[in-house]
């Protein structure tokens, strides 16, 4: 039965069977209450005048459409787009709308041809009341003196919770009670708002029941769904759409094969037409009524029924023996050309339909065998597949036969290899099961099981010394989240050589991109231009100009700042020595002398309480001071001791920690240091304040970070805490804002 017309329904999908049908418009419904419109009028068998022919009484309020003060998308108020048919009001741009529609505007529920249906919960606004919870009852449902009430089409009465009052009333004043919905705080009538908070109670409680109905429901139509496959238009041949064409040469424009009518097996492996993939005209094969040459033409395919398989949907299966080499079936769909394709796959993206039957057929026209097609659209994807696809020219226009691979016994599974061509970005997974799966559609299959074929085509190409073209190298993808190391359905970045996948919840997406898209890893994190350096472990990645603090190299990669020490934690494992920047040169010789000194536990205790912020490296390589402002504040950016930290400077204070022979060999670094050339002359007001100062951060040793010198030096030498000296001094230069010597005696 052919479908005129919209027909919504709460309960699941569009099937057959019997329709309403509108006398004034062409909406069909079906035959039930279930989809059939609140306020529609039955008529005289299966007529009816549907709700969206209701006429509004100007001079009655109650008819006159109100729109609620809040935005149905983000449940705020401001400056909002209101329907035209319901209460419904939302922002521009959460509709996706650059501004306000000039005309009248629709919802997406109206302008889909969703109404309100009997049974269904609502809110309703009569009068000065509040909006109020109820019910949509079917005119037959209602008390007689309620049906008497006078009403027009696309009217229905409603019950209200807590009252249970009947109102005569239309779409334009009713909206959807959803799960949540709570009573309003605004108690000013007191004896009315005990009614509203028994009402909102009681349509909580139907709302569950008519939303366990409706689960029963959908339930049994996913059963029926299962028991037989989607509805579609079963045709022939293929049917142009739009302005594409189906090409018919003329008779003489057709090659004629060199068989004779006096063979027994005309028109087979030796007909030059079917050599080069033509098929005989009938009316110019000299083999006439004995040529074997006219599959496409004839239909001559092979037995076959669609079936359900167990985790892929619905397939194909043939119902007798298939020779190699035989034809199979013909594909057929719509015919479409790049633009009408564009416009499909960007709708089903819009409904959630993830199934498609396209088929390229030359560079201007796609097979669609989506809405309209034969048994072949019930084919599998296979990584090791039993057909496969060939095109013939047949009266001068080019058709898709499907071939056998192989011999396939009775009750096999037909499948072929779609050598799918992502048109979007999510990478779906395979699941056909053969040895030599590739776990994606649109991979290749690993080569370890095709290497038997490989041979064979190989000898083959020697045999008859053609040059092998080179075939395009496809991007082998990773199978791990760039962000958070899982696996699972992925994101593919179309940018050049980049492998990068990515879930859709990482991306803070709820529906794959369309068109060619870039992943994180291409922009700056600060201004979103073009990336130059980026992270080998993370998506971090800056800009020219934001590279410089942001981005290190280490070990001749470059790593963000929140990787850096974990780089550094790998190399303290491995035994490798890291190389600090220390201001002078006297200081580094003297630190690697006096560590000859250190025992390894001690020197491990050291390094735990030394945390240095690592030296920036710009793209060239050469080190520069970290610009405050350009710093971005990392995750996992370690800081030492705020008391040591100079509020001028932005980098971290360089904590050394030397143990001497005896005390002179540590005064001597300290008279290095306080002789230094390049110190200032200090004031006596300025040397007061050193001293204030450094005796502030002696009383902060012993509280704090001294505790776990002692332990460690009282554990290895066996000292006395009375025998251990500290001098603390600031450096004045200006690669580091301060330095701390601690000397530990020896014994």
């Amino acid at each position: 039965m052919n479908e005129v017309g919209p027909a919504p329904s709460i309960f699941g999908e569009k099937v057959s069977g019997r329709y309403y049908r509108c006398i004034r418009c062409p909406a069909s419904y079906h035959v039930g209450d279930h989809c059939i419109p609140a306020g529609s009028v039955v008529l005289a068998g299966s007529h009816i005048i549907c709700a969206d022919h209701f006429r509004p009484n100007k001079a009655l309020s109650c008819h006159s459409r109100l729109n609620i003060t809040w935005c149905f998308t983000c449940s705020k108020g401001g400056t909002l787009v209101c329907c035209e048919a319901c209460p419904g009001a939302y922002h521009a741009e959460c509709v996706k709308m650059d501004k306000a529609p000039d005309g009248a505007w629709y919802c997406e529920e109206c302008d889909a041809g969703m109404r309100p249906l009997y049974g269904t919960i609502v809110w309703i606004k009569v009068g000065n009341y509040r909006w109020w919870p109820g019910e949509i009852c079917h005119p037959r449902n209602v008390p007689l003196n309620i049906q008497e009430k006078p009403h027009q089409v696309g009217e229905f009465p409603v019950r209200f919770f807590g009252s249970h009052d009947y109102y005569w009333i239309h779409r334009g004043r009713v909206f959807l009670f959803q799960e949540g919905d709570k009573a309003s705080r605004d108690s000013s009538a007191k004896g009315l708002f005990k009614t509203y908070v028994k009402g909102v109670q009681e349509a909580t409680e139907a709302f569950k029941i008519w939303t366990a109905v409706k689960d029963k429901k959908d339930v049994q139509e996913q059963e029926r769904n299962d028991k037989r496959p989607a509805p579609y238009k079963f045709i022939k041949s293929n049917v142009p759409i739009g302005s594409v064409q189906i090409y018919k040469a003329d008779l003489s424009e057709i090659p004629i094969c060199e068989c004779k009518p006096d063979q027994t097996d005309a028109c087979t492996s030796d007909c030059l037409n079917r050599m080069m993939l033509y098929e005989c005209n009938p009316a110019t094969c000299p083999a006439g009524d004995k040529c074997n040459n006219q599959r496409f033409q004839k239909r001559l395919y092979v037995e076959m029924e669609p079936f359900k398989c167990e985790n892929r949907g619905w397939g194909l299966r043939c119902l007798q023996d298939i020779k190699k080499g035989q034809f199979v079936v013909e594909y057929v769909g719509d015919l479409i050309d790049e633009e009408e394709c564009k416009k499909r796959i960007e709708q089903a993206h819009d409904d959630n339909i993830t199934n498609f039957y396209m088929l390229t057929l030359d560079k201007n026209r796609i097979i669609d065998a989506g809405p309209k097609g034969n048994c072949s659209r019930f084919m599998n994807h296979s990584c090791c597949p039993n057909l496969v696809t060939q095109k013939w020219t047949v009266n001068g226009d080019i058709r898709v036969g499907l071939f056998a691979l192989k011999d396939i016994q009775k009750g096999s599974e037909l499948t072929f290899n779609y050598n799918l061509e992502c048109l979007g970005n999510e990478k779906k997974a395979c699941a056909c099961g053969a040895d030599n799966c590739s776990g994606f559609l649109g991979v290749r299959p690993k080569a370890s099981m095709a290497a038997g074929a490989a041979k064979d085509k190989l000898a083959k190409e020697q045999k008859k010394k053609r040059k092998k073209k080179k075939l395009e190298q496809r991007k082998i993808y990773e199978d791990e989240c760039f962000r958070c190391g899982m696996g699972g359905e992925l994101v593919m970045c179309d940018v050049g050589n980049c492998t990068k996948v990515y879930h859709l919840h990482c991306l803070k997406l709820t529906k794959p991109p369309i068109g060619k898209w870039r992943c994180p890893w291409h922009h700056c994190d600060v201004c979103g231009k073009h990336a130059v350096s980026k992270c080998v472990e993370c998506p971090d990645s800056f800009c020219l100009l934001h590279s410089e603090g942001n981005i290190f190299e280490k070990n001749g990669v470059q790593v963000c700042e929140d990787h850096v020490f974990l780089l550094d934690s790998v190399e303290d494992q491995q035994g490798k020595t890291f190389t600090e920047a220390t201001p002078g040169a006297a200081q580094d010789q003297e630190m690697q002398n006096i560590a000859g000194h250190h025992s390894p536990a001690l020197m491990e205790t050291s390094a735990s309480e030394n945390v240095l912020s690592p030296q920036p490296v710009n793209t060239k390589g050469t080190s520069k001071e970290i610009n405050p402002q350009q710093r971005v504040k990392r995750k996992y950016t370690k800081r030492c001791k705020s008391q040591l930290v100079d509020p001028g400077n932005n980098k971290c204070p360089i904590v050394k920690i030397t143990v001497g022979a005896d005390k002179s060999e540590s005064e001597s670094i300290h008279n290095l240091k306080k002789g230094s050339a390049s110190e200032p002359k200090k004031s006596r007001r300025e040397r007061n304040r050193y001293k204030l100062d450094q005796s502030k951060v002696e009383s902060k040793l012993n509280n704090g970070l001294s505790k776990s010198f002692f332990s460690s030096e009282n554990h290895l030498s066996g000292q006395p805490r009375s025998h251990i000296s500290r001098h603390a001094k600031e450096s004045d230069d200006t690669d580091s804002t301060s330095s701390l010597v601690i000397d530990l005696p020896v014994s």
